[in-house]
């Protein structure tokens, strides 16, 4: 088939299916977003199976995000940076600087992974309101920390309100 020959695939992280470990997958995209319908990495590898296609890749040590410099003052580790630029996001209804707008493209995938974790009714808000108030103190937090001696910012975004 020619639409297969020239199509292009990708492989990156993604969440085994309990949602408890991350697996390797294969995807259409770059973003590692959309998995093929009618193809596997096993069809396309001539029967090789994908290492870590069921899980395993995550793992329950704790990386430090903030580390000490040579003058002992305090930044963001750039592992995590790096981790949060390549996550999955949802930031609809945030305000953004970045120059590329809203990354709203896992809204869907988060919504279904954490429809069993938050339960309905009055909970559900209280579990809501931490995990913002989580998300805007990491944001505070890396916002202090990489500005520069003169007080302007090291990111090149704007300033944090």
């Amino acid at each position: 088939d020619a639409e297969e020959e020239e199509a292009v695939y990708y492989i990156g992280p993604a969440c085994t299916e309990d949602g408890l470990d991350i697996k390797l997958g294969l995807f259409e995209d770059y973003t590692c977003t959309t998995e093929p319908e009618e193809v596997t990495y096993y069809d396309l590898s001539g029967g090789a199976s994908l290492e870590y296609n069921s899980g395993g890749l995550g793992s329950d040590y704790c990386y430090p995000c903030a580390v000490a410099n040579d003058d002992g003052e305090y930044e963001a580790a750039e592992f995590c940076g790096e981790l949060y630029e390549w996550s999955g996001k949802c930031e609809a209804g945030m305000e953004t600087y970045s120059p590329y707008g809203q990354n709203n493209n896992q809204c869907e995938n988060i919504a279904e992974l954490t429809a069993d974790l938050i339960p309905s009714g009055g909970g559900g808000a209280i579990i809501w309101i931490l995990l913002v108030l989580v998300v805007l103190g990491g944001a505070a937090f890396f916002g202090v920390r990489r500005k520069k001696p003169d007080g302007s910012s090291a990111s090149g975004y704007g300033q944090m309100a």
